[in-house]
């Protein structure tokens, strides 16, 4: 297995060399952009006792087609990645894919359509995006579709709809019974132009979510203002903040009402450099069972900085803190008294630098720490930190 791990990766690295050899800027039918990273992963089974740490290699290649029409423009996208792990006993590898397709066409001088697709397959361990874990350790399948309409009318007012579907199902059978999921959201907003800084609005958004367990099925309303403002030519600001009616239909009690909040500052201080602070409190969906509901806070942070010509540098960090109840429980899990109110809190950190050796390739070095605290997931503490160092070609 380790002399197949090898030639793949040699032949990923040779094939690549000879296509940016051969190749010329678009000379190509499509773009490719092949990333292979070498890692250091300290904690591979998320725990917080006897840590494993592991090296991995991980080689991703993504092709990217647009096809851009008189009105319209469709993209497509697939990514192929294999990651190999020298020190993980169960299976020491994972492949993964995904396909990403976004069409959009004018129908009008002021009316648009926008359609997406995500697709993916994944032999993934847990995954914990925008500071909760959104997946649980076990392979699984992602599809992700968004249907969108937009328009500007009487010259000031701006109003959209989108429908999205989101679904997720899980391989092993015992896992799918807990938290396999549709959901299903509507959402619209109409905005005014009251001057060509600001915008300001409202916004309504129907949800229904539907777990195989039925116990954390529920369906919400959400309603509120919405306000975008550039405050200057290099700073921007948005900000929404209402009320959300949520019923849960197989939970201890019959609803989780409450209110929502949320902003973002976006600043450009300098050219090449990018900063964004925001916060985020709501109810939302919980992704741990029994709980149908969680009341999270969220902060973070993002500076994008161009240190010179060919180096760039980033840096991201996220809080949240989720907060569950044991009144929001399904019912067929249990009585309150079973279960106990609890928080999770969640720390990501990243920073990335990168070097342009050319306008194909360039070199890059990352660092990643997760640290997860939970009462209501016992035992599932960790901190777990990923160095690594890649390679990245572009055609």
């Amino acid at each position: 297995m380790k002399k197949l791990i090898i030639g793949v990766v040699f032949t990923a690295i040779t094939s690549s060399f000879v296509i940016g050899q051969v190749s010329r800027p678009g000379s190509l039918p499509f773009h490719v952009n092949n990333r292979l990273r070498v890692e250091l992963d300290d904690n591979i089974y998320l725990t917080n006792r006897d840590e494993q740490d592991s090296f991995k290699i991980i080689e991703q290649l993504e092709l990217i087609k647009n096809l851009d029409f008189d009105r319209s423009l469709l993209s497509l996208r697939y990514t192929p990645s294999f990651t190999y792990w020298s020190d993980r006993d169960d299976d020491d590898t994972d492949l993964h894919h995904q396909f990403d397709a976004l069409y959009r066409l004018r129908l009008t001088e002021n009316t648009g359509l926008n359609v997406s697709e995500l697709l993916r397959y994944s032999e993934l361990p847990e995954v914990i995006d925008g500071g909760t874990i959104v997946r649980e350790n076990n392979d699984f399948l992602y599809n992700a579709l968004a249907v969108g309409l937009d328009t500007r009318f009487a010259r000031k007012w701006l109003a959209d709809v989108e429908y999205k579907w989101n679904t997720l199902g899980y391989d092993d059978s015992a896992t799918a019974e807990i938290n396999d999921y549709d959901q299903n959201i509507i959402g619209t907003s109409l905005r005014y132009e009251l001057n060509p800084t600001t915008e300001v609005g409202g916004e309504l958004r129907f949800a229904d979510y539907d777990y195989e367990d039925d116990g954390r099925d529920a369906n919400s309303t959400q309603y509120g203002v919405v306000v975008k403002r550039q405050l200057s030519d290099r700073l921007a600001a948005n900000f929404r903040a209402g009320f959300e009616q949520k019923d849960l239909d197989g939970a201890n009690t019959e609803d989780a009402d409450g209110a929502y909040i949320g902003g973002s500052i976006t600043a450009n201080p300098a050219e090449g450099t990018t900063f964004e602070v925001g916060a985020n409190f709501s109810p939302a969906e919980s992704p741990i069972a029994p709980y149908a509901n969680q009341e999270r806070a969220a902060y973070y942070a993002r500076l994008n900085r161009a240190l010179t010509p060919k180096v760039n540098w980033n840096i991201a960090g996220i809080y949240s803190d989720s907060d569950f109840s044991a009144d929001e429980t399904s019912r067929t899990a249990g009585a309150v008294g079973e279960f106990a109110d609890g928080s999770e809190d969640v720390l990501q950190l990243s920073t990335r630098l990168s070097y342009e050796i050319n306008r194909a390739h360039s070199i890059e070095a990352n660092y990643q720490r997760t640290d997860l605290s939970s009462d209501v997931r016992a035992g599932q503490e960790f901190e777990r930190n990923r160095v690594s160092l890649g390679w990245r070609l572009s055609l």
